[in-house]
């Protein structure tokens, strides 16, 4: 969510990686796509919150 923070995902889906080198999709949510994003790909932990 870094990439959100520091203004580098796109209106579309991205692929970026995470430390381990998997793949994981960043897209914007439908209904707030300023705001919020969906992450999918295989994680281990999620996250559920505001970026400050």
């Amino acid at each position: 969510m870094i990439a959100t923070m520091r203004g580098l995902v796109s209106p579309r889906p991205v692929t970026v990686h995470n430390r381990a080198g998997e793949p994981l999709t960043v897209r914007p949510h439908n209904d707030r796509p300023h705001r919020t994003q969906w992450v999918g790909g295989p994680v281990a932990h999620t996250f559920e919150g505001v970026l400050a």
